[in-house]
């Protein structure tokens, strides 16, 4: 027996009610406004949308990726241990062993991936800027979005950067220095002619300054005997 909500996927699909026949499970819905029937199902609702969120405010994506995070949460939660488990894992009840977690990597993390070598010649770069956005099903290999083209594609030929996020503004890191502003070129040069020009022009005393005059002597001047003979100053008067 499976209960769901009113929604037209599974009560008015006839795939679905084929496969529901088929296999002889029977379908129930739940009342109109009446979440509390189907709990369960509520419950891991919420539970995909809280490690949904968690994702998009993580990698700061746009809102349009947000079936991305869904993918990404489901794809991680199954491989969580549980308390309901008894600390095992989803995948591990339904494939019968532990699953791997060397592959997992910070979703929304910059990473590199090679470009393909047909119609690419000596002179274009062998590598893309991409955001991991999720893990492909029945494929072995990592989604990505082109920071460029903003196309989602798979490629298993990937070089992460996990301490990089293109979409989250970077940090501001504090330094252990007190911040100093340094002039620009131009208040360097205002502050050297400013130089120059207090050297050249020195500043005016504050004290008053009094002008002596400067003092001459009153003595008279006598030319010596030894020069009466000769004429030091002639003078042609007309």
């Amino acid at each position: 027996m499976i209960r769901s909500n009113n929604a037209l996927e599974l009560s008015k699909s006839y795939e679905v009610l084929e496969f529901f026949a088929n296999t002889g499970i029977t379908h129930q819905t739940s009342c109109v406004q009446t979440p509390q029937q189907n709990g369960v199902v509520e419950r891991k609702h919420k539970h995909l949308l809280e490690v949904s969120r968690a994702l998009l405010f993580q990698s700061s994506l746009p809102i349009k990726y947000w079936g991305e995070c869904v993918l990404t949460a489901t794809y991680l939660i199954n491989r969580m241990p549980t308390k309901l488990l008894k600390g095992k894992t989803p995948y591990e009840l339904l494939h019968g062993s532990v699953p791997a977690y060397d592959h997992l990597r910070v979703f929304g993390c910059l990473c590199y991936v090679v470009t393909n070598k047909q119609g690419r010649d000596k002179f274009q770069p062998r590598a893309s800027a991409c955001v991991f956005v999720g893990y492909p099903f029945g494929q072995k290999g990592y989604k990505v979005m082109d920071l460029e083209s903003n196309k989602v594609y798979v490629s298993r030929d990937v070089v992460f950067h996990e301490r990089i996020c293109p979409f989250t503004s970077p940090p501001k890191e504090k330094s252990i220095f007190p911040s100093c502003s340094l002039p620009s070129f131009e208040d360097s040069n205002e502050v050297r002619d400013a130089a120059i020009h207090s050297e050249v022009q020195p500043q005016p005393n504050t004290v008053a300054e009094t002008h002596v005059p400067l003092r001459r002597s009153t003595r008279s001047h006598k030319l010596p005997d030894y020069l009466q003979d000769y004429v030091c100053c002639s003078l042609s008067e007309e």
